[in-house]
């Protein structure tokens, strides 16, 4: 049940991540923000999404996946 009360943004964009003793760089995507309880009840925000972690000098890379919180709304069961 969607009662909108919550929202997602998109980040747009990377952010690059210095070691400067190993003079590596490293370029980070961005994940999306999830925030719930917009209107009503506790304000929460969460990162959903997938992201990678990569240096072009050494070929590492790492991938990333972001999973939300299953709402306890959509969990219960009637009985």
């Amino acid at each position: 049940m969607h009662l909108g009360n919550s929202l997602s943004a998109l980040l747009d964009g990377s952010a690059r991540l210095t070691l400067l003793p190993r003079g590596e760089d490293y370029i980070i995507t961005m994940p999306y923000a999830h925030c719930k309880g917009i209107l009503l009840g506790t304000l929460t925000m969460e990162m959903g999404g997938e992201v990678y972690l990569k240096c072009e000098k050494t070929g590492y890379r790492a991938d990333l996946e972001f999973k939300l919180k299953v709402s306890s709304s959509l969990t219960k069961t009637k009985s």
